[in-house]
């Protein structure tokens, strides 16, 4: 991405919004999915609720935005615990 520009990348359900302004210096954002057996376990209250418990490593690692990002991300809602919805889901 540009530096000064915004931007959206969307990958298999998984958008990043970058706006105007988040990068000083182009850079290279990258997102690629991640098979379950190359998603890090999660602590005991914590649930994968990402299709087929899926994953996604954005990178490049140690970015930092200059102002805010908008992450969406697919929520399935077989994974999620009975009585919740998409809504109670955070990242």
């Amino acid at each position: 991405m540009r530096a000064g520009e915004a931007a959206t990348l969307a990958y298999g359900g998984a958008t990043l919004e970058i706006p105007r302004g988040a990068v000083s210096t182009d850079v290279r954002i990258t997102v690629r999915p991640l098979q379950p057996s190359g998603v890090r376990p999660l602590g005991k209250r914590m649930t994968n609720v990402l299709p087929d418990g899926l994953g996604f490593r954005f990178g490049p690692h140690g970015l930092r935005f200059r102002r805010p990002v908008k992450l969406t991300l697919p929520v399935a809602p077989h994974r999620l615990a009975a009585g919740l919805s998409a809504s109670d889901v955070y990242t």
